[in-house]
């Protein structure tokens, strides 16, 4: 966990400063692909707890993750990515 929060605080600090300097494109973009990786495990914490999937906050979550990539469709540089979180966000 100590070693997630790390991973967290870093790439939020590379946000920030893409932000800070006018860069909202590259800004977005890391952001779209931490999406994609949230998802991703999502779809793998799903497989293997199924009693996640009925969590009402996991259930806000996914209908908002949803929501949204259906008004802001991505597509990453990685085709095998995109076809994984396609089917992350079928469930």
């Amino acid at each position: 966990m100590a070693i997630e929060l790390e991973a967290d605080a870093g790439a939020t600090v590379v946000v920030l400063r893409r932000l800070r300097a006018g860069n909202t494109n590259n800004a977005i973009e890391c952001l779209e692909t931490d999406l994609d990786g949230d998802l991703l495990s999502m779809a793998l914490i799903r497989t293997t707890t199924p009693d996640f999937m009925r969590d009402p906050s996991f259930i806000q979550t996914r209908a908002m993750v949803k929501a949204y990539r259906t008004e802001f469709p991505h597509k990453s540089s990685h085709p095998d990515i995109d076809e994984k979180v396609a089917k992350a966000l079928q469930f």
